[in-house]
């Protein structure tokens, strides 16, 4: 494996250790100390519902990111648009 690949599978380890950690002290917090490791299917949901939220917010960021780069970009043909009428329409008179 490469640097690159050693440090993203690094950063993926430790953040996944720590929403583990931080369900762990959600769920105990909630229910009582040891609930967690008691009922590790729900733990495995609560942190499949966070993965949920979290890519679902991911993709609504970048469709926004991706709507605003279109505006952007039309805006642009736009105005080209807009340039190559005014120039046609002179060299018209």
């Amino acid at each position: 494996m490469t640097d690159q690949t050693t440090t993203v599978a690094d950063l993926a380890l430790s953040q996944s250790a720590f929403l583990v950690s931080q369900a762990v002290v959600e769920l105990d917090a909630m229910f009582g100390e040891g609930y967690a490791a008691s009922h590790p299917a729900v733990l495995a949901q609560f942190l499949q519902t966070a993965g949920v939220i979290f890519a679902t917010q991911l993709q609504a960021s970048a469709a926004f990111d991706l709507a605003q780069q279109l505006d952007r970009l039309i805006g642009l043909g736009l105005g080209v648009e807009a340039g190559l009428l005014q120039a046609a329409q002179g060299a018209s008179h």
